[in-house]
């Protein structure tokens, strides 16, 4: 490969534009409510992913491995290398199924209320410093708006909600 001068990628809209892209705006939140929240969590050994799995299962006890990264719209290994750490931590139990020895269904033990109210108190924190200096009626629209979103993007991609909204 030749060296010399680089040449600066051109995008086809001013960057000003981009860093306001939904889409940008939403993955810049989630990467920073994922740092906040680890930041919080830290003392208590629980990271954001490992907290998006234990709420998976805190809804839908007795789910799969397969399920929560169906939901999560990760990769099954990366996820079994989660619920391996949460078992060893004490926070899940796996127990194989009835029908298929193979297939695991995971609870939550009785650790997760020992500290569900630091939890709640974080989640709830961590919104307030994001809506901080936001109009309250603004706040709802956005929620209902970006819950519209969700919906619009699962109804192209074929994807089933049930009455929570949640993939199924």
């Amino acid at each position: 490969m030749a060296t010399g001068a680089r040449r600066e990628f051109q995008l086809s809209m001013p960057k000003e534009q981009v860093e306001l892209e939904f889409s940008i705006l939403i993955h810049d939140l989630y990467l920073l409510y994922r740092k906040y929240f680890n930041r919080k969590m830290q003392a208590m050994n629980l990271t954001a992913t490992q907290w998006q799995v234990l709420s998976c299962v805190a809804r839908r006890e007795g789910i799969t491995q397969t399920e929560i990264a169906d939901l999560l719209y990760k990769g099954k290994s990366p996820i079994g290398k989660t619920l391996d750490s949460l078992e060893a931590s004490g926070w899940i139990n796996r127990e194989a199924s009835a029908e298929d020895r193979r297939r695991k269904h995971i609870f939550l033990t009785d650790k997760l209320s020992s500290i569900d109210d630091q939890v709640l108190a974080v989640l709830a924190e961590m919104n307030q410093v994001a809506e901080q200096h936001l109009d309250g009626r603004i706040i709802e629209g956005m929620r209902t708006s970006l819950a519209g979103m969700r919906e619009n993007l699962r109804n192209a991609l074929g994807e089933r909600t049930d009455s929570s909204g949640e993939s199924s």
